[in-house]
């Protein structure tokens, strides 16, 4: 990788500052992308942009209902260019986030950063589901049950990702993010496996 090589030169102390900026960028990146979509999807009445922004165990789960209700009654959002704006910048930014985070995390043999990377990289499909959901309705509209559909998917996926972290942090490998990873050793679904397992 290009961005590899570009990376390789700096020492472990610029890289460890580099991997902190990157994760401090992501927080502020969700926190903007959290009040916009919520702001966005209030106003134009899309569940998904809604369900976007907001992932709580609580918000998860009223958000389920609603998408469930709004299904059962055939509601459909005003728009979804709003959705289809927000999740566009989100895929262009977090695939650049995940690109130097992963690279880092090669590069400093960090298991942490290889897990924040994952992070990103599911964040990138969940923002798939939103552009997707989006574009289909934007182009089809009677396709009024594509917005809840997605929002149903959201909360799949977040579902997933939260159980994900709990069954890590219970594992035996999880050690207060201390582990580190050998070059004989992959990260594979928040489980460390020797290679050829």
């Amino acid at each position: 990788m290009k961005l590899l090589s570009k990376f390789e030169s700096l020492s472990r102390s610029k890289l460890n500052k580099i991997a902190i900026v990157l994760s401090i960028l992501t927080i502020l990146w969700n926190l903007a992308e959290g009040v916009v979509s919520v702001c966005f999807g209030a106003e134009n009445e899309s569940v998904s942009l809604v369900f976007f922004g907001i992932d709580s165990f609580v918000e998860v789960t009223s958000s389920f209902a609603d998408a469930i209700v709004t299904l059962v009654r055939n509601g459909k959002p005003d728009t979804t260019i709003s959705g289809l704006i927000i999740s566009s910048v989100t895929i262009f930014f977090m695939a650049l986030l995940w690109l130097m985070k992963f690279s880092i995390a090669k590069l400093l043999n960090s298991s942490t950063m290889m897990s924040d990377s994952k992070c990103t990289l599911s964040c990138i499909q969940i923002t798939l589901v939103l552009f997707l959901s989006s574009l289909i309705y934007s182009v089809w509209n009677d396709g009024w049950w594509i917005d809840s559909v997605a929002a149903l998917i959201l909360g799949l996926l977040f579902s997933k990702e939260g159980i994900g972290m709990i069954l890590w942090a219970k594992s035996k490998d999880f050690d207060e993010c201390k582990i580190t990873i050998t070059s004989e050793k992959i990260v594979d679904n928040n489980n460390i496996k020797e290679e050829g397992q």
